[in-house]
């Protein structure tokens, strides 16, 4: 028999039509040994308890667990693992949609390659399911490596691993907005293989609600807390990254990435140029250029850093 694939998926504010097409986008798969572990995050929205509730009951692939209360995508993350049964794990967001052959096509990669945990380029799409573009990440273990300390070369919702990865690293850990970039900076440490399957296998969807300009702020910021610190990733714990969040250094530094990204998008957005010399001026504009042009070299990519 083929291994069993659990494919970890936590709901919260999605609407239900968004997320019918992904839980059906993963039980149509082409590979037929699959579990879907759906967490429902958000358990006071009645509608979409008895929705879950009512596709779990239909489908014996299912295995459906509700908080109590909201936790949180890593605590539900790390639920979810912990009632996987699968040899592999696969991630999967609530909003997204998987190509019918994903898992079929992962399976064959990471093993053919003796690879421990990889991901695919992905397709953008929006609110309605038109196609934006693609994004597309390194492929190979060392380019991968080499570049992750300037922004994210493997897209979290198309994780697909070994299920020891996981079990090694303890799973998730609470770190804001950067749970995903935190553990593969882990991985990378303890010397597991990455690897990126050159082609989409995942439409990835840009919502018109994307985060705030002070959510962003705060990834962004984290993320590059991590990746200075990367040499000593495995020493450090939630309480240092607690306490990285109440310093003067990210008090500072949030002040000048706000201004940072609120210019850049006025730019962007509305050609509002006299925002230029508050753009240049920034440091985080060098540090974002930076990192771009290191990836850009080897793929063409969304403003992901």
């Amino acid at each position: 028999m083929k291994n069993l694939i659990s494919v970890i998926m936590s709901t919260y504010n999605e609407p239900i039509s968004m997320i019918e097409k992904s839980i059906n986008s993963i039980l149509m798969q082409t590979y037929p040994n699959i579990q879907l572990v759906l967490i429902n995050d958000n358990p006071e929205r009645i509608e979409l308890g008895n929705y879950l509730t009512q596709i779990a009951n239909d489908s014996a692939k299912i295995k459906y667990l509700a908080n109590k209360k909201n936790m949180g995508l890593v605590y539900s993350l790390n639920c979810g693992l912990r009632n996987a049964d699968g040899d592999y794990i696969a991630r999967m967001d609530a909003d997204d949609i998987s190509h019918l052959d994903r898992i079929e096509k992962q399976v064959k990669y990471l093993k053919e390659n003796d690879l421990d945990i990889i991901g695919s380029y992905v397709r953008t799409i929006d609110d309605y399911d038109n196609v934006l573009g693609s994004i597309k990440v390194p492929r190979d273990h060392n380019t991968i490596v080499r570049l992750y300390k300037y922004g994210s070369c493997l897209l979290h919702p198309t994780w697909f691993c070994k299920k020891e990865v996981f079990e090694q690293l303890n799973g998730y850990r609470n770190i804001y907005a950067c749970e995903d970039y935190d553990f593969i900076t882990r991985c990378i440490k303890l010397g597991f293989k990455f690897g990126n399957i050159a082609f989409p296998l995942l439409d990835y969807r840009i919502r018109e609600n994307g985060i705030s300009v002070s959510s962003e702020a705060q990834q962004k910021l984290m993320m590059y807390y991590i990746s200075k610190n990367r040499d000593k990733i495995l020493s450090l714990n939630e309480r240092d990254f607690a306490n990285y969040l109440i310093s003067t250094e990210y008090t500072r530094d949030l002040k000048y990435i706000n201004r940072y990204i609120i210019s850049k998008n006025k730019i962007k957005k509305q050609n509002q140029y006299q925002y230029i010399l508050t753009l240049i001026f920034n440091k985080f504009f060098y540090i974002n250029l930076i990192s771009k042009m290191k990836l850009n070299n080897k793929s063409s990519q969304r403003d992901l850093v």
